[in-house]
């Protein structure tokens, strides 16, 4: 009887594994395809997306029915409720006011914060964490391969015909002295690039996550390459101030191995060779020279408009210092798109205008907990520090790159802020003594 009752029991254990195991194995492969998309193609294709997303939060919430468990550490998902509530105060202030972007603010600060919740909670295992950085670096090649073969299809050098016609709205343009491109993944790399460099700096002398060493400075190589020539001036501050970033991040874990500053050095003299190379070609055989491309880069800061936009929201905001005007508002002074006029390219001079004071404070409250808890656990796991101080690193680049460009109006782009949550959200549950998962009820 006994034996007979252990048995039915191990059975219903064994096939709890098996189903378990199943469907996180469905979610780590559509997730997977779903986060390499959003990488390589974002704000396009949403009519893909979109059942790729519903399909993975489908099979999360069965996995959190089934385990009856949300998979969030008891203080990422306070944090995460704080981020919500943020979302939701100033989408109020907003409807309020009537503000007419207000649909637009509702979409990207509730409801698909409430999503990146929920991607975290499915992401929580090891397998789903080393799938995700793979994925980066994947994305990487993926994007410079694509926007290089545009390039060379645009001058003539390869046939139209090689290459397959994305909707990514690519453009280039030829100017005297440089190339300038303006597909929508160019972004992506603002984080991407950061994070292979720092991951090359702050790794052992072995495989990152089963990567050849080699494969990932080779993949670094090519993604730099890209940026150069896309003419993005805010990607060229980004790499310029990557070692930067990494030896200010380094101060700050107090057990950090003697050879980080030895590697910065050399991955940096490295890519500075490489850009060397690339300029002195370009002097060589075309009429690219070096005064153009600092011409180019100083005007990043001399823009007219960009001053008029400052100018303007900061005026806005002095009339609402406090709460500001809620999500959703432009100034009537100046209008970047008719079509959107809240939209501004000083994503944070419209954060100011929105959410006031008390807002800011919030926000920043936010991101501090990121870096706080980030370096607190890289400090304390040196297993899980060279991949939890690279996405902090992309983190900052990419928070940079946001101040002139509004990459967070996309949910295609809130992933380079929710996933360095992730992975202090698995290193918790994983690692710490305390983790405290997120209980869910029976359904009767």
């Amino acid at each position: 009887m006994n034996v007979a009752r252990m048995s039915h029991s191990s059975k219903s254990v064994n096939n709890a594994w098996y189903w378990t195991g199943s469907v996180n194995f469905v979610v780590l492969c559509f997730g997977c395809l779903l986060f390499l998309s959003m990488l390589c193609m974002p704000r396009t294709y949403s009519e893909y997306k979109i059942p790729l997303v519903l399909l993975v939060v489908g099979m999360i919430f069965i996995d959190i029915f089934w385990s009856r468990r949300l998979n969030l550490h008891l203080h990422v998902f306070i944090w995460l409720a704080v981020f919500l509530t943020y979302g939701l105060v100033w989408v109020f202030i907003g409807s309020l006011n009537g503000n007419p972007g207000i649909i637009d603010y509702f979409r990207l600060s509730v409801l698909w914060a409430m999503l990146y919740g929920l991607f975290i909670s499915g992401s929580s295992g090891k397998n789903s964490i080393n799938a995700i950085v793979k994925m980066i670096v994947l994305a990487g090649l993926l994007i410079s391969f694509y926007n290089i073969a545009f390039i060379l299809k645009t001058i003539g050098v390869i046939p139209d015909n090689f290459l397959f016609n994305l909707e990514m709205g690519a453009n280039i343009g030829i100017h005297a002295g440089y190339i300038q491109l303006t597909a929508h993944n160019i972004g992506t790399l603002a984080f991407v690039a950061p994070f292979m460099f720092s991951l090359l700096v702050f790794s052992d002398d072995k495989p990152i996550l089963n990567i050849k060493r080699r494969t990932v400075f080779l993949a670094l190589l090519i993604t730099v390459s890209t940026v150069i020539f896309s003419g993005r001036r805010i990607l060229w501050m980004n790499i310029l101030i990557t070692p930067m970033v990494c030896y200010m991040l380094c101060i700050f874990v107090k057990n950090r191995n003697r050879t980080w500053n030895k590697k910065l050095l050399y991955t940096t003299i490295s890519l500075l060779m490489m850009g060397m190379v690339l300029f002195a070609y370009f002097s060589i055989y075309t009429e690219w020279s070096a005064d153009d491309f600092v011409k180019r880069f100083s005007s990043l800061l001399e823009e007219e408009d960009r001053f008029l936009q400052i100018s303007a929201l900061h005026e806005g905001f002095a009339e609402n210092p406090i709460l500001g005007t809620g999500f959703g508002r432009g100034v009537p002074e100046v209008i970047r798109s008719y079509e959107k006029p809240w939209v501004y390219e000083m994503s944070y001079n419209i954060m100011l205008y929105n959410v006031g004071i008390i807002g800011i404070l919030i926000y920043l409250g936010c991101i501090g907990w990121i870096y706080h808890v980030g370096l607190k656990l890289a400090d304390k796991y040196p297993n899980e520090r060279p991949i939890m101080l690279s996405l902090l690193v992309g983190m900052t680049n990419f928070l940079l790159a946001n101040a002139t460009n509004p990459y967070f109006g996309s949910y295609d782009f809130m992933w380079t802020l929710f996933l360095p949550v992730a992975y202090i959200n698995y290193m918790m549950l994983n690692q710490d003594n305390l983790s405290k998962y997120i209980p869910v009820p029976r359904v009767a």
